[in-house]
């Protein structure tokens, strides 16, 4: 398979720096007015659905966004690979909760509170990584296509839900002792547990996205739990509902996760990232073989 351009990795790069950290401010700041209704339970009421356009309209803005960097890994996985770095400064800093509240004050000087709440509740962090793992899934696929097997297929949409689940889970414990513990306790000690916990479910992270490299639809069940999940979380009785499936002290983080944006967000940038795969794939299978290689009757060959 033909390796991307230069020009083509600096535009990725460029499009990844600029319009993700954009599309993550547009999804919290929209789940924000959500999230405020859904807390109040609709003031005892039904949603006033025109309070909610501008919200709404903001955050398929953002899922727009995050979907068009996702499928500039067609041309090249560097700029999937430049958010994934991003992602881990990030969460390098969260796990130092000194100096994650010293970047959360200086950016309310000039940031909106919505886009600085991302940040607080790991969708920078969690959705950064996320992207970095499909951008390792692509440069590994264009060096060295791999072969789809039934038994690899069926393995990764069995290990991808389980693992994706886990990880995620352990992710949102590791934000509760760490980010959240300081903001609302202002403790802002070294919590080693929440930084193995937010470094365990990072690496789950990158195994559930990774066996994509084999298993091109292993993420559509947890795109689709993702969906259902948030969508039940947006109800008036979606925050007793999670606290009687999680732990007393990550309620707080997975209910804020969830209605900033952040399920239904991973839940895009899976689903385009399955449509990714599947175009490489197609690309793949009409690639001309490796130099060497034994060639089929009437193929072309041409140098990589």
């Amino acid at each position: 398979m033909h390796r991307s351009s230069l020009l083509a990795r600096l535009l990725t790069i460029v499009t990844a720096l600029i319009f993700t950290p954009i599309a993550i401010g547009l999804l919290s700041s929209g789940g924000y007015v959500w999230a405020n209704a859904v807390i109040t339970r609709y003031a005892q009421g039904g949603p006033d659905l025109a309070a909610f356009a501008g919200p709404v309209a903001m955050q398929l803005l953002g899922l727009l966004l995050l979907a068009g960097v996702v499928i500039t890994g067609v041309w090249s996985s560097a700029g999937l690979l430049a958010a994934g770095i991003w992602g881990l400064i990030w969460l390098l800093v969260s796990a130092i909760p000194s100096a994650m509240i010293e970047v959360y004050q200086g950016a309310t000087s000039f940031l909106p509170q919505g886009w600085i709440d991302g940040t607080t509740y790991g969708i920078t962090s969690g959705l950064c990584v996320a992207l970095g793992a499909m951008g390792l899934v692509l440069f590994t696929v264009r060096r060295r296509p791999s072969t789809r097997r039934a038994g690899a297929v069926l393995l990764g949409i069995l290990l991808a839900p389980l693992t994706l689940l886990i990880g995620g889970w352990l992710f949102i414990r590791g934000v509760a002792g760490s980010q959240m513990r300081a903001l609302l306790l202002s403790d802002l000690s070294f919590n080693v547990g929440a930084t193995l916990a937010m470094l365990g479910g990072v690496l789950l992270i990158v195994l559930g996205v990774g066996v994509t490299r084999w298993s091109s639809w292993a993420l559509l069940l947890p795109a689709a739990t993702l969906l259902v999940a948030t969508a039940i979380l947006m109800l008036p009785d979606g925050y007793p509902l999670l606290g009687a499936v999680l732990p007393a002290d990550t309620v707080q983080s997975a209910f804020m996760f969830f209605l900033l944006g952040g399920g239904t967000a991973t839940a895009v940038v899976y689903l385009a990232f399955t449509a990714v795969m599947h175009r490489m794939r197609a690309r793949a299978s009409g690639a001309p073989q490796a130099v060497g290689a034994p060639q089929t009757a009437g193929a072309p060959q041409t140098a990589e």
